[in-house]
């Protein structure tokens, strides 16, 4: 059995996306039914415990203070990583326990003596660089190239990002490998019924119909073009919400949130926008399976975690027409220029108007139930192929 070590104070509630991309990868290695390789997530002792408690069912979990920041062994880790060149204390903790191979830790140096397979989820820099300081993106630059030097295996999300990288360093395109995850709902969103749904008015304080926007909010997520399309709606006299939900702060852009409140303000939107922040799992796949529609109206993704999760339930969507969008193909979903308002407009306009609940296409929930277990498998399956490449690769 190859012990895979995963560094998860990595994960954080700031990038939902990143935990339950591991989330679905240790469930999916769970799945696999001649296992070959063993997780194990390794925290700090002060590691927020929703996270390890998101991971703990599918991956042994080693707690150490080692890796709480500030803490005494972190300090001695440090002064001797200066001394030695090394990650000596980490190298040790992870020796003993038995580890080959750190994977999706953003590792790249002071761990010589194991196999690295990293993952980069994007290189929306490169596609969008006016969203980064001039510092940030030279910086992404230099890690990217180093990720790619450092690392035996490289992993991206879709066939789109192994182009991406191909382009960006030719040189390193031998070691890229493509994995596209599979999100999982939990199995008892399916027996919830509109009972649930009066619980969740009265909790996010709205009513009735809704279209669902469950994306974090950073600023090339795109919100204010659906926002401005709201505002152009009730100027029509059509009266529609959108609930959001996701992380509300932009570390890129401090401001964007205060932005976004102020425009909902202004414009009296807030019967019309609810911002809901961080909510619970089960909560967002229950929003999605009764709105109208869940729209992603991003400017750019890796592999939108959004996407997949409605493509695990059967939920049909409203996409910005950008190329991830159409090789994750989700069915029966609605394209639309993420720069132009007035498309939007009309098709939330006749989404709104037309007003069928189309989270109930049962047809489309039996087809994506029955697709879930095979889809899950072959992404826990190809992700133990390449651990096992790496290893033969690094034994040769």
């Amino acid at each position: 059995m190859i012990k895979v070590a995963f560094l998860g104070g990595h994960y954080s509630k700031e990038w939902m996306g990143g935990v339950n991309y591991l989330s679905n990868l240790l469930y999916a290695i769970s799945k696999i039914e001649d296992k070959k390789i063993e997780p194990i997530v390794f925290f700090g002792e002060k590691a927020d415990v929703e996270i390890v408690q998101k991971f703990q069912p599918y991956a042994k979990i080693i707690q150490d203070s080692l890796f709480d920041r500030k803490s005494f062994r972190w300090f001695i880790s440090k002064v001797l990583e200066r001394v030695f060149k090394t990650t000596l204390l980490t190298n040790n903790l992870l020796y003993r326990n038995g580890i080959s191979i750190i994977s999706h830790s953003d590792i790249t140096s002071g761990y010589q003596r194991f196999m690295k397979i990293n993952w980069i989820p994007d290189f929306q820099h490169v596609h969008l660089p006016e969203f980064f300081s001039q510092e940030n993106n030279e910086k992404r630059d230099i890690d990217f190239l180093k990720v790619l030097n450092k690392s035996d295996v490289v992993i991206v999300s879709s066939n789109n990002a192994y182009d991406d990288a191909e382009n960006f360093a030719p040189e390193y395109i031998d070691k890229v490998k493509v994995l596209q995850f599979v999100s999982q709902p939990s199995k008892k969103v399916f027996t919830l019924d509109k009972e649930y749904l009066i619980h969740l008015e009265k909790k996010y304080d709205f009513r009735g119909k809704f279209f669902y926007l469950p994306n974090q909010f950073w600023k090339h997520k795109n919100h204010m073009l659906i926002f401005r399309a709201v505002k152009t709606l009730k100027d029509m006299g059509i009266e529609v919400l959108v609930l959001c939900s996701g992380y509300m702060k932009d570390h890129r852009n401090l401001t964007y949130i205060e932005e976004i409140k102020t425009f909902i303000d202004e414009n009296k939107l807030t019967d019309n926008i609810k911002l809901m922040g961080l909510i619970d799992y089960d909560e967002v796949i229950y929003f999605m399976q009764y709105s109208l529609t869940v729209i992603n109206p991003s400017l750019f993704e890796g592999w939108s975690s959004t996407v997949e999760e409605c493509k695990s339930i059967g939920k049909n969507m409203l996409l910005s027409d950008i190329p991830i969008h159409r090789e994750q193909n989700p069915a029966k979903s609605i394209y639309f220029d993420p720069n132009d308002r007035e498309n939007i407009v009309e098709i939330l306009k006749k989404v709104w108007l037309e007003d069928r609940l189309v989270s109930l296409n049962k047809k489309l929930e039996i087809q994506a139930r029955n697709n879930l277990e095979k889809r899950t498998l072959a992404f826990g399956e190809t992700y133990q192929d390449i651990v096992l490449e790496t290893v033969q690769g690094f034994q040769r």
